[in-house]
């Protein structure tokens, strides 16, 4: 089921978590055709797409499918988890650190970590967030020993 561009192997269900349409999203999640996990040639799954688009209905739904992987990271290593800090969608990063199999402290190629990303980006609530989470190290830096703090 592909459509659109072959070259980029983007499917009907990747264009509706993009997109958020989560009535759409539930009737496909039934069909036995349809591969839910299935990433692009960038590696992004529909799941990744979602939580870069702040779509929380659908990352909720996604989330509830035991085959969606929350942590699995597209071609330059950016985790769901990562993308939704970096675009400062806060209900969909409440729900990444309410799921056990969400790890919030993944980094992406560079070492910048989620929540180095959220202090570069200047999302002050999303960084407040973080930080009541025990798993989150603030002084974490990247590659190059910059720091959160130091970016921010």
């Amino acid at each position: 089921m592909y459509c659109l561009s072959a070259r980029s192997r983007t499917t009907p269900f990747f264009i509706a978590c993009r997109q958020g349409r989560t009535e759409v999203i539930s009737t496909l999640l039934v069909d036995p055709r349809v591969d839910p996990v299935k990433a692009r040639n960038d590696g992004g799954t529909p799941f990744f797409v979602a939580c870069q688009n702040g779509h929380k209905e659908v990352v909720s739904l996604l989330l509830a499918d035991p085959r969606i992987d929350p942590n699995k990271s597209n071609d330059i290593e950016a985790t769901p988890f990562f993308v939704a800090c970096q675009n400062g969608h806060r209900e969909v990063i409440l729900l990444l650190l309410a799921d056990p199999r969400a790890d919030p402290t993944e980094p992406m190629t560079g070492g910048f970590a989620p929540f180095y990303i959220a202090c570069r980006n200047g999302h002050k609530e999303v960084a407040s967030m973080l930080l009541t989470d025990p798993r989150i190290d603030p002084n974490k830096p990247d590659t190059d020993r910059c720091t959160p703090f130091f970016i921010a």
